[in-house]
């Protein structure tokens, strides 16, 4: 009898409340799903029930019902587990903070925990008072459409590494303070006022493990997906100036054939023919922008990178004297260079209003072969030239980026070669160099 009495009047209440803060911290819906929460609440208070009956450890019991709980509202209500593991956390979190608060009241009041739990009406006082304070709090989040995940900062790679770091400190403070708490326990030079059975370190150590456990996770997924990304992007990227430059060629062949059309109605044979050698003339200068390229991709992408020029009137220049070209390099390997290099050079020059101009220089000297890309545009600061071939440093104002540099040195590193970058002047020059 007493079991049922304690499992309806404080086991069930107490999970009910805890997952409705849970959910009620991230804004989701409880009342549309009321028989899964009471199925839970059943669930997590026979959990509490079966601990105390069996007197597990308070700092064991604690652990494995935030377990529990994950996998019970994980099961249950189907939300996704980074979801689920934050309503759980954040939800343990304000419950251990209202009894936190609640204990030290009573000892203000000489009140010990032990007279607390041997007393039904001050146990029952004390639990449902603190389960009020947590509807109380449900009741202004819900009033107020708050949700947590409003307040959080964008995902970013630099972030959840600040966020690893932040809570592994944490976590350390936390294991060395109560290494020492033990230590002066053993000593018996504990100070006269403490507050005993609600360990905040025990479960706050275990929370912190769980949080490294999900940012690193997070970290490893938000890592190999940018990477991912940022490396598809030149071959999306040089496929669509490909198709933009298609089009323009159509769009212009249609254009060149109407007046040409118009020449010949009007008999204008003399004009007509003048008109066809200035198209070949254009025609052959574009075609020797890119003569002596030895390797078909490499000629497509600075075809589709020239379309790219034109359109926003960058002047590029190609100069190719290098007989090699990088020939022990493999062709997605070489994309890989030109592409992300032409890139940055293109979004460069944008900042500039007038004189935009990339020029490409392919050589070899007796001992080395380079290739020289340079761009003007704005100048990068000298203490940040030692940063930019970083993984996830970046100079865009949108925080963007911060890959393709890295890729390039990743992919020179592998081919024993060497990557240098120099801005002075509005003008920037990144030289690659192997040696032969």
């Amino acid at each position: 009898m007493e079991i049922a009495l304690k499992f309806f009047l404080l086991d069930f209440p107490e999970a009910l409340v805890s997952i409705v803060v849970g959910l009620s911290l991230f804004n989701l819906p409880t009342l549309s799903r009321w028989k899964k929460l009471v199925l839970y609440s059943i669930l997590q208070g026979a959990s509490i029930g079966l601990f105390d009956y069996f007197g597990v450890r308070f700092e064991l019991k604690v652990a494995c019902l935030l377990v529990l709980m994950n996998l019970y509202s994980y099961l249950l209500l189907r939300h996704r587990m980074a979801v689920t593991i934050f309503v759980s956390i954040f939800a343990f979190s304000i419950l251990a903070l209202g009894e936190f608060i609640l204990v030290f009241v009573f000892q203000m009041l000489s009140i010990s925990v032990q007279e607390i739990l041997a007393n039904p009406i001050y146990l029952y006082s004390y639990m449902w008072t603190y389960m009020a304070m947590q509807l109380i709090l449900v009741f202004f989040l819900r009033k107020s459409n708050f949700d947590l995940r409003n307040y959080l900062p964008r995902p970013t790679l630099n972030l959840y590494l600040t966020l690893l770091v932040t809570v592994g400190g944490l976590e350390l403070l936390a294991i060395l303070v109560l290494c020492v708490r033990y230590f002066v326990a053993m000593e018996n030079a504990l100070p006269l006022y403490e507050i005993i059975h609600v360990p905040i370190l025990n479960w706050a150590i275990l929370i912190l493990f769980i949080l490294i456990i999900y940012l690193f996770r997070q970290y490893i997924i938000y890592t190999i997906d940018r990477v991912e990304y940022e490396t598809e992007v030149p071959y999306v990227r040089n496929i669509h100036d490909m198709m933009t430059a298609i089009r323009s060629i159509k769009h212009d062949a249609v254009n060149h054939y109407t007046a040409l059309d118009g020449l010949l109605k009007e008999k204008l044979y003399t004009q007509a023919s003048d008109y066809v050698k200035l198209l070949i003339a254009e025609s052959s200068t574009i075609l020797k922008t890119v003569e002596g390229v030895k390797n078909t991709a490499v000629a497509s992408l600075f075809h589709s990178k020239m379309a790219v020029c034109l359109a926003d009137g960058i002047t590029f220049s190609i100069k190719v004297t290098s007989e090699s070209q990088f020939a022990f390099m493999k062709t997605n390997d070489m994309v890989k260079v030109l592409g992300n290099l032409l890139d940055n050079a293109i979004r460069a020059t944008l900042d500039e209003v007038e004189n935009r101009y990339i020029s490409l220089e392919w050589k070899e000297t007796e001992t080395h072969e380079c290739l020289i890309i340079e761009n003007n545009g704005p100048t990068i600061p000298p203490e940040k030239l030692g940063n930019i071939f970083k993984l996830g440093y970046t100079t865009k104002r949108n925080g963007e980026g911060g890959t393709g540099l890295a890729i390039i040195k990743k992919v020179v590193n592998a081919y024993k070669g060497k990557i240098e970058v120099e801005s002075k002047e509005n003008v920037t020059r990144f030289t690659v160099t192997f040696p032969k």
